[in-house]
């Protein structure tokens, strides 16, 4: 055990509050040896050094015996309110080198993780397989196009909801280490911050490519390149900001807190989305909630990238298909208006708005650290 790491969570009270117990029996020693630490002044003293810690200070006192040799005597010293009260705000190293560093060791734990990561591409490919096997060949079927439009939803959904739940499982140890860290003033918590967010990036790119490039083909939506890309862009910004809002209830809270608190923020915004309920059928009280739903915007940037762009009648193997126009069934479900890089807009902004809440649930986390 790394000696000086004990000596600062003792200090720091994470180990209890024994401070006051170990000033007694600092001041007790010298009392017996050369009286008062406090108020009398060791006799041949010749300087007094000290050495502060956020909450505690130790003084290093040179003494000097009769023979004429030197030698140092330590006690920890309890500071006052003011300097308990002290932020540290100097660092080992510059940010930007705490920022590669912590960079990557975010990357090679990543990579040591191989078991987590195989299983995530594992999962992924199968539900994707899954997708394709419930929904074969509706994407070219004017007869199945709103059970395409259920297959839409789904896999908008999908991506939101188990990106967002592993995440709030996981982030809770990684918590742990950083107010360990961060009390041990080894680095900034916004250089942690950006460097594990880079860090996940090529994660939340890898899942959707995987599940969208199967789902899509299986499904047979059509093989045009821009309504892939668009699509598949979609569900990249649903997974980035079901990372952000997973990172932040499980950075702010404990996991059963936080998987509570976030299924039961977002359920009310699932509800209003536009798919179990038309948007021009909502009730004026209720209907200015539709415009707060995250999943509005990603079903109808989803919708618009399949269904949208002009695109041609669909071939109807049936007598009669009610909605062999996707122009027509936009219009009957409320999405004749959607604008696809304006949705695209907002999830973005909604990701800034859980990143900036994720900063501050860790600032929150580590400041009731502080103060237990």
């Amino acid at each position: 055990y790394n000696r000086a790491d004990f000596a600062l969570e003792v200090a720091c009270k994470e180990r209890g509050d024994h401070i006051q117990e170990l000033v007694t029996m600092a001041n007790e020693k010298h009392q017996k040896r050369i009286g008062s630490f406090y108020k009398d002044k060791p006799p041949g003293s010749e300087r007094v050094f000290t050495l502060t810690n956020g909450k505690a200070e130790i003084a290093a006192i040179a003494l000097k015996e009769e023979g004429g040799i030197s030698k140092s005597e330590l006690s920890l010293v309890h500071r006052d309110q003011e300097l308990r009260d002290t932020k540290r705000t100097s660092y080992g190293a510059p940010r930007f080198t705490q920022f590669c560093i912590l960079f990557k060791r975010a990357i090679i734990c990543s990579i040591r993780d191989l078991k987590l990561g195989f299983l995530r591409i594992t999962l992924t490919s199968l539900v994707a397989l899954l997708i394709g096997s419930v929904y074969h060949n509706f994407g070219q079927d004017g007869s199945k196009l709103a059970s395409n439009f259920s297959c839409i939803f789904f896999i908008v959904m999908y991506h939101f909801y188990a990106v967002a739940l592993v995440t709030i499982l996981l982030y809770p140890q990684e918590v742990n280490v950083i107010i360990r860290e961060h009390f041990n003033n080894w680095y900034a918590l916004s250089m942690y911050y950006l460097a594990k967010l880079l860090a996940d990036l090529p994660y939340m790119i890898l899942s959707p490519v995987i599940f969208i490039t199967i789902s899509y083909y299986l499904t047979d939506q059509p093989k045009e390149w821009d309504r892939y890309l668009l699509f598949l862009l979609t569900n990249i910004v649903v997974t980035v900001l079901a990372v952000g809002v997973g990172s932040f209830f499980g950075a702010a809270f404990n996991c059963q807190v936080g998987i509570f608190l976030m299924t039961t923020t977002t359920m009310p915004m699932f509800l209003i989305s536009g798919f179990f309920i038309h948007l021009n059928d909502l009730s004026p009280y209720v209907k200015w909630l539709s415009y707060i739903s995250i999943f509005r915007y990603a079903l109808e940037a989803a919708a618009y990238a399949i269904f949208g762009l002009n695109r041609e009648p669909l071939e109807c193997p049936e007598t009669v298909c009610q909605y062999n126009d996707p122009q027509q069934f936009l219009i009957d479900v409320g999405l004749e208006d959607c604008t696809y890089w304006k949705n695209i807009l907002v999830l973005c902004l909604y990701i800034i708005l859980s990143q900036i809440a994720l900063f501050l649930g860790l600032k929150r986390r580590i400041s009731k650290a502080k103060e237990t």
